[in-house]
């Protein structure tokens, strides 16, 4: 993407084996960034690997622990010093935006030592429509005949003619607080009706 051969050629090249880099603040806080190739004079070069058609180059990972999946399924990993978010992505075979949005995180997103990234989500099994008590086979009821009482009866013995008491004619006449008023008033009749006779019979 930069058109410097010079510049892509030292980069690039793969003979040199060592490099350094170097950072420099100006007095207007401009900064500039060096970094210088090269190799030790009648060294070795570096072998480029040779890749068979169709094959890929597998980019370096640093010694970078993967992590078991839970018992759910769901795997997380725990940053380590010198970890980037690109090299966490390519061990565990996702591209940098999966691992991305599975963290809610952007390309521009620090991590740090001892952080932890969601890898894959666990799986929650579902709640079962039926429990245990529902599973469980009901009994079936049988209608059944109706079983007989076997209680003895208890007879009540009714009142005898003796026992009934008959109200008589004053208490039929008159009740409650009008019985002295009428016992006072038949008490007047007989006595007028005794004095009209024992006084018809003096007059004949």
């Amino acid at each position: 993407m930069w058109d410097d051969p010079d510049h892509n050629g030292n980069m690039l090249a793969t003979w040199h084996n060592e490099i350094g880099a170097g950072v420099s603040i100006d007095s207007e806080n401009r900064v500039t960034y060096i970094v210088n190739v090269g190799h030790v004079s009648g060294s070795t070069p570096i072998e480029q690997p040779t890749l068979a058609p169709g094959e890929t180059e597998i980019p370096y990972l640093p010694n970078l622990q993967t992590s078991t999946p839970n018992p759910d399924g769901g795997i997380m990993h725990v940053v380590k010093a010198g970890e980037t978010l690109w090299v966490i992505a390519t061990a565990y075979g996702l591209s940098l935006d999966e691992l991305l949005a599975l963290n809610g995180l952007t390309a521009d997103s620090p991590i740090y030592p001892d952080d932890v990234l969601i890898i894959r989500l666990g799986t929650t099994p579902e709640a079962s429509s039926t429990t245990e008590e529902e599973a469980q086979p009901t009994a079936t009821i049988r209608p059944s005949q109706t079983p007989r009482s076997t209680l003895t009866p208890v007879l009540t013995p009714t009142a005898t003619a003796t026992q009934v008491k008959v109200p008589g004619l004053i208490e039929r006449v008159f009740s409650g607080d009008a019985r002295m008023l009428g016992i006072g008033l038949i008490a007047v009749c007989v006595l007028g009706l005794a004095l009209l006779i024992f006084t018809s019979s003096r007059i004949r």
